[in-house]
């Protein structure tokens, strides 16, 4: 089994606080009870969880970008790149 690393912890507790986040908002606006330091709080972790999500999936598709333009030097090259 691999081991995921810091990166994907890091990725799975942001995506499971943005849950968390939401469900709280909906839970106390619905009760009538949602005060403005529950809105300040909310508003703050959703925010910081938004961005370690956005950041985790752009390095991911940078790095996965990047491996497929690099070539693999013992694999033949490809049709469009054989010259007749």
């Amino acid at each position: 089994m691999k081991k995921k690393g810091i990166k994907h912890m890091l990725l799975s507790f942001a995506l499971f606080s943005l849950m968390w986040d939401v469900y709280y908002w909906l839970m106390r606006s619905t009760a009538g009870v949602l005060r403005s330091s529950d809105r300040l709080i909310c508003l703050l972790s959703g925010f910081i969880s938004l961005v370690v999500i956005l950041y985790s999936v752009h390095k991911n598709t940078k790095r996965r970008n990047k491996s497929r333009s690099i070539q693999n030097p013992d694999m033949p090259p490809d049709r469009s790149q054989r010259k007749f």
